[in-house]
């Protein structure tokens, strides 16, 4: 069994009637578990972008270099071409 901590928030009565409005009491907790872990995730995924920001060098991947050869990359890559 996963280990859990009970943990107590306030929020707007607004958010609380928004809530009551479309989430059951019976899976309110999901409900909130499952949006914090979304809200969690792109926060994280927001960092690893800020950190690989700018490692992509176009001059690496002349094939790529618009949304025509793009399309071609694609097309061959579905047909069994390689690039490597």
């Amino acid at each position: 069994m996963i280990e859990t901590t009970q943990m107590t928030i306030s929020v707007p009565d607004t958010l609380s009637s928004l809530l009551d409005k479309w989430v059951t009491i019976q899976e309110r907790e999901q409900f909130v578990m499952d949006a914090l872990l979304e809200r969690l995730l792109l926060l994280e995924q927001s960092e690893v972008v800020a950190e690989t920001a700018g490692s992509w060098k176009d001059q690496d991947y002349p094939h790529l270099i618009n949304d025509e050869a793009i399309e071609q990359w694609i097309t061959d890559l579905r047909s069994g071409l390689s690039y490597a």
